[in-house]
This record gives C-alpha cells, structure tokens and sequence, in this order.
C-alpha cells in the first residue's frame, strides 16, 4: 500500500479536512506498511543493541531480524586478454597488470598503475632509428622529405612522383604535356628574343626603326606605321593649322589662331548666347509688345507716341483696321501725322513693335 495523507484542509477548522476518526486510520494503516516491510507486522526486525561506530545492519537469520554487525562478502570477476585463457580473480586474490613487449608497468601509488612504453617503440615526436622495419606507402604518409633527407642509393624516379608532368598552353587553348626530365624549349615569335640566365628566362621585344623621341607638337602631329605585331615601325610628323577662318553673312572674314586666340559667339538684336561646358547656346530674346490709345475728333491729324520708333515698328488701327504706314501716316520724332484725320470718337490704336 502506498504512503497515505491526513487531509488537513484548507484553513484551521473549516470542515473540509479528514475527521479525526479517518485521521486516524491514516496513521494506524502507514504504521501497519512500516511494521510488515521491517518485520513481522507486529515486531520491527532490528536490534540496536549494543551497536558501534563503523557497523552496518546484517540480517541474522537464526532471530530473523536486522543487528549491528560486520559485513563479509566474497566475490569472483574474469579478465580476458587479446589471446591465451580468461582468468578468475577472487577476493583476496592479486591482479598483477605485465606489460608484453614495448610496455613497461610500474605501481607508482597506493591506487595509481602506470603504463607506459619503452625506448623500443616508435613515438610521434623525436629522432628514432628503425632497423629492419617496412612502411607502407598506401598507408601511411612521410612529410617534409626533401633530397637533402635522401642518403646512399635512395631516390624517386620522376614516374613515381605524385605530378610528373606539367601541361602548358597556348593563347588559342592549344595545350601539350611535359614529362618531367624533358625539354620545354621557349621560342620567340616575331620580333620576340628569348634568353637564358642561370634559372631565370628573359622575353624581350626587338628594337625596330623607330629612335626612341618625342614626337608631335602644338603644331604638328605624329604620324606612325606599325605592324602585324603591333610594333612601330616608322613614325614622323605633319603639320598641324593652327588657324581657324570664319566669315558672316556679308563675306566678311576673320583668322583666329587656336593657340591663343578667344573666339567670342555674341548675341545681337534679340539674340542672347551662353555656355555651359562646351556647348554655346543661341537663343532669341523673349519679345514684349505695348501699346498706346488715343480718340480722334474728326479734326485732328497729329498725335504723339513713344520715342525712338519708325513707320516700320508700329502698327495704327483705327477702329480695328489697320493702317498703311506713310500712304496713312508718317512719323517724325514723336509725332504721328494722319493723311486723314480720324473721325470724331474714332477708337485709334498704336502697337509697338519689339525693337
């Protein structure tokens, strides 16, 4: 039967707890598991009579019950080796660990056996003779072997090395191998030289005509020949104008030198120019008209307007129809005269022409 619980309930008499009846079953039946699990169900099978320090609780079977006593055991484990017989070792019985060859045992501490090797085993590190011994080259690797490591008739033929040939190839992806113990010879094309010195090979360029200079000026230009390699095989110069003519709309001409002259593009009468970067811009000036009133009388033929104008930049209506300059009207000045005197309350007009 399992541990069981007095339900004390929630607060100090509240009502939900166990009754003190069912309490006390509770507590009679967790006795009742003690006293059948640690003895007869009436008697606990322990005697502490007369224990000790370092004692242990041993069953005696002739009272039936747990007493203060000294515990005995005995017992038997096997060893097995990588060959030869398993072996029974027995309480009180000495296992002695014998090292085989390369290995060496040694009782260095109450409860430490050290294993190690002897000086006749290989290790990772220091300098070792091995005599009469094989490696195996596909399982094993040796690193940093260089000829200098390699003693009386030791050597590795060119077949046997890991690359032995190289591949070389030509701009046109044209390829040819190497073995090495070969020739690989390095020819110069045309006007190419090849050279040898000690272990390095020079590929120089042929001179050709052409004296090392400066060539072309302000006033004068190289001209070059070169050939199917790309090389230049002559160059000289031309010469270069260095004037630049133009002319206007009336023949006349002008030289400017493009050596230091400043050549000017100005805007005339309702032209402006401007530059940005190196592109001049030719633009017309944005035109503003204005214009006068007047009322005519039937008798008047005189009328004054802006200064500075002509019968050809003026425009008359009078009553909405436009005027005949001098057949009309003429101008002196600021005088505008009529032919005709406009009649009388007749609407007159002047526009002014951009100038």
């Amino acid at each position: 039967m399992g541990k069981q619980t007095i339900n004390v309930g929630t607060t100090a008499n509240d009502g939900t707890g166990s009754t003190i009846r069912a309490g006390g079953q509770i507590i009679n039946n967790n006795f009742d598991d003690i006293y059948t699990v640690f003895g007869d169900g009436s008697t606990l099978s322990f005697t502490l009579s007369g224990v000790t320090n370092g004692q242990v609780l041993v069953y005696n079977s002739s009272t039936g019950k747990f007493e203060p006593g000294t515990a005995s055991a005995t017992s038997t484990f096997t060893i097995a080796g990588d060959g030869g017989s398993n072996q029974s070792i027995t309480t009180g019985d000495t296992l002695t660990i014998q090292g085989g060859a390369g290995i060496t045992t040694t009782g260095v501490n109450t409860d430490i056996l050290s294993v190690a090797i002897d000086a006749t085993v290989a290790t990772l590190t220091g300098s070792q003779v091995l005599t009469g011994k094989t490696i195996a080259a596909g399982s094993n690797t040796i690193s940093g072997l260089t000829n200098s490591n390699l003693s009386g008739s030791a050597g590795i033929t060119n077949a046997n090395l890991a690359n032995s040939s190289i591949t070389v190839v030509d701009d046109s992806s044209t390829s040819a191998t190497i073995s090495l113990g070969e020739t690989l010879k390095i020819s110069g094309d045309t006007g190419i030289t090849t050279a040898i010195s000690g272990d390095s090979i020079s590929i120089d360029l042929d001179d050709t005509a052409v004296t090392p200079n400066t060539y072309g000026s302000s006033t004068a230009i190289p001209v070059v020949t070169v050939d199917q390699q790309g090389r230049l095989t002559n160059v000289t110069t031309a010469a270069l104008s260095t004037d630049l003519t133009i002319v206007d709309d009336s023949s006349t001409s002008a030289t400017i030198s493009l050596l230091g002259d400043t050549l000017g593009v100005l805007g005339g009468s309702g032209i402006t120019t401007t530059i940005s970067g190196d592109n001049i811009s030719i633009a017309r000036d944005t035109l503003s008209y204005s214009k006068g009133t007047a009322t005519g009388d039937g008798s008047t033929v005189l009328f004054t307007i802006n200064s500075g104008r002509s019968v050809d930049d003026i425009l008359v209506f009078v009553n909405g129809i436009c005027l005949v300059p001098t057949d009309d009207y003429t101008i002196s000045g600021t005088d505008l005269t009529f032919q005709t005197a406009p009649v009388a309350s007749a609407e007159i007009t002047f526009r002014y022409l951009p100038l």
